[in-house]
């Protein structure tokens, strides 16, 4: 992930275990980045824009609600279509509505 119109002008020191380090090494070569390219990837990722993973949470839920509406066949004959999408897609609901309410509440 290149990020040509970001200055980093942070430095930090940081101790790794052999093994960890040699993960981050290995995604590095295999991917053809730095090992500080993918531990600031990694470090982004897992603190990301809480702003961006509501945006996301609720784009989500609306594609679940216009799935939900849309007509389609059922996976396989007997298939029984309101039990699953009643558990599925309820939970799946919820979790997103969590999710939306803990990054507002950030």
């Amino acid at each position: 992930m290149s990020r040509p119109d970001v200055v980093f002008d942070r430095r930090v020191q940081l101790l790794l275990d052999q093994e960890t380090y040699q993960r981050v090494a290995d995604e590095a070569a295999r991917t053809g980045r730095s090992v500080n390219a993918v531990l600031r990837e990694a470090i982004t990722a897992r603190y990301a824009d809480e702003e961006a993973d509501a945006r996301r949470a609720a784009a989500a839920r609306e594609l679940l609600e216009m799935m939900k509406a849309s007509e389609h066949e059922p996976p396989f004959e007997g298939f029984d279509e309101d039990a699953y999408y009643e558990n599925d897609w309820s939970r799946e609901m919820k979790r997103l509505e969590t999710e939306g309410r803990q990054a507002s509440a950030s």
